[in-house]
């Protein structure tokens, strides 16, 4: 008698979620149907091995732009770029995200919203800098972190800090400050 009502239930609880993602597609298929963005512009000179500190030198992949599910795994962050339409490998180093997994870089690299949805509400200027791969005046920091990614926490460890130091290659750094406004200056 308990396993008739145990199936039942069973049977019951099927029956219900099946006629619930039925009205509703999007419970059943959103693991299946989501895709996947850049967060910000990914810097590479060669897609097999870019490093987590994100070197602004050479191409870039945009933000904003579809890639598979990044996975994470020998220290690689693994995804396609459909606008290079090539993979890409990402070696985290731990030493530069000081506090940082793996799989919290690869979290943070990855994003569900279009360039769109990710830039609404910035200038015109902003968008054209995160675009065309350049620092302007007045970029808010979130515009900045799209243009160059998280500044390695080895050397920035709060974003609540008005200098970010960033790197254009491995002995070359250099310092992006931000007024009281949180906004870029070039010129102090």
């Amino acid at each position: 008698m308990k396993i008739q009502k145990a199936f039942f239930l069973v049977v019951a609880c099927t029956i219900l979620f099946i006629s619930y993602s039925v009205q509703n597609p999007s419970v059943a298929s959103e693991v299946e149907d989501e895709k996947f963005y850049l967060a910000y512009n990914v810097w590479f000179e060669n897609l097999q091995r870019v490093y987590s500190i994100n070197y602004s030198k050479g191409n870039f992949i945009p933000a904003g732009s579809e890639i598979s599910k990044p996975l994470f795994e020998a220290g690689f962050v693994n995804f396609h770029s459909t606008y290079i339409g090539a993979p890409a490998k990402i070696q985290f180093m731990s030493k530069f995200h000081v506090g940082m997994t793996g799989a919290d870089f690869a979290g943070r690299l990855v994003t569900t919203e279009t360039f769109d949805e990710l830039t609404a509400g910035m200038t015109e200027s902003e968008i054209e800098g995160i675009r065309s791969g350049r620092l302007m005046d007045g970029m808010s920091k979130k515009a900045v972190i799209m243009l160059y990614g998280y500044p390695p926490e080895h050397r920035t460890p709060s974003l609540e800090s008005r200098i970010w130091t960033y790197w254009s290659s491995r002995f070359i750094s250099f310092a992006v400050r931000f007024d009281e406004n949180e906004r870029v200056m070039l010129q102090e």
